[in-house]
């Protein structure tokens, strides 16, 4: 560890790994109603959790490719996660939030490809 840094610790209990620099996982994470059913989800910009991620990459999981969530120790990534995510909406009946989950996967990957194009405009690199 070089002078100056700080031991990277990694989180424990239920997550939420996104990128910060990303308007649109930025806007979503601040809107998203799956607060109030999982007060205790932590959400982490992956831009400032660089041991995190460094761990998950080991596992397989490219943060560039999708984001992750973890909850009851079970880690859902990129479309699974933003799927899980949609079924955590509280102002929906039980019925919507199951069809909202079944369905939430498949507009993902245009949402990851805008992400990356929103980054190359404002200048923004990937996240290391």
């Amino acid at each position: 560890m070089k002078y100056g840094e700080r031991e990277q610790v990694l989180p424990t209990g239920d997550y939420l790994l996104y990128d910060g620099e990303c308007p649109i996982c930025a806007g979503f994470v601040k809107f998203a109603e799956f607060r109030r059913r999982h007060p205790d989800l932590q959400l982490l910009d992956a831009r400032h959790e660089p041991g995190l991620v460094a761990e998950l990459r080991r596992k397989g999981y490219e943060i560039n490719d999708g984001m992750v969530l973890l909850v009851d120790a079970k880690l859902y990534y990129g479309a699974d996660a933003s799927a899980k995510l949609a079924s955590y909406r509280s102002d929906l009946p039980a019925t919507k939030r199951a069809a909202m989950a079944a369905i939430g996967a498949s507009p993902y990957p245009v949402l990851r490809g805008l992400r990356n194009a929103l980054l190359r405009i404002r200048g923004k690199a990937f996240i290391d």
